[in-house]
């Protein structure tokens, strides 16, 4: 999807359920079945060709089923989005938006193990919170110009490596007291600041017990910007 407003959640009695509302008419979804793969988009493929206009409306509330295990892909564009997907069964999840404002939330622990998420975004704003709940083995996030926060709240339940390539930008950094991490960081980054308890060495910074046996390895290759390491 794309020149949206969307609110997205779990609890769906189906395994995707919800309205669109739209005055554009090139804007009109589509879902399509083919075995147990589904595809919800938004208008034809290309999207929409022409000036947009001041009255739009394209406001999407969309549900999943959480007790189905499933692998989610998200595309979108210049949207603005909060999403709630706690406590779905996903085993994993790859997620590519444009010039974007969303807020992705996990407040509940994914009871399935999920081996990849991969989040790519331009030129956004984009606040990830209780990511430790998604129990992922691997995370990668890829980013350009702008300001993120990755909040690994929740219960870490395995050790994990992720892996943060940003441009021009501002990043947060939380690790919640009781979580283990190490961040190395894989380029010289221009300005770094921590909160809480955090202990430093050259360009590794670690906070929680050494020696955990499940911990957080998280490499970030970052350029000019503020780079903000939080405990709370």
């Amino acid at each position: 999807l794309g020149a949206a407003e969307l609110t997205a959640g779990s609890g769906a009695a189906k395994l995707a359920e919800g309205t669109v509302q739209y005055n554009v008419p090139e804007f009109q979804p589509s879902v399509s079945q083919s075995g147990n793969k589904v595809d919800i988009v938004q208008g034809p493929t290309g999207g929409f060709q022409g000036i947009l206009p001041k009255d739009m409306v394209n406001k999407w509330n969309i549900k999943l089923n959480n007790s189905v295990p499933m692998n989610l892909i998200v595309q979108a564009g210049a949207y603005n989005g909060t999403w709630n997907l706690g406590g779905l069964r996903l085993q994993s999840l790859k997620w590519d938006e444009g010039a974007s404002k969303s807020t992705i939330t996990f407040d509940q622990a994914n009871p399935d193990k999920m081996e990849t998420f991969d989040f790519t975004t331009g030129a956004s704003t984009v606040k990830l919170t209780g990511l430790a709940n998604l129990n992922f083995g691997k995370m990668t996030f890829q980013s350009g110009l702008g300001s993120y926060t990755l909040d690994f709240g929740g219960k870490l339940k395995r050790s994990a490596d992720v892996e943060i390539k940003t441009g021009v930008s501002n990043v947060t950094i939380v690790v919640p007291v009781g979580t283990s991490a190490r961040i190395t960081l894989k380029s010289a980054v221009s300005n770094t600041k921590m909160i809480g308890s955090w202990s430093s060495s050259g360009s590794t910074y670690t906070t929680g017990k050494e020696d955990a046996a499940d911990k957080l390895n998280i490499a970030i290759d970052m350029g000019l910007g503020q780079l903000t390491l939080d405990t709370h």
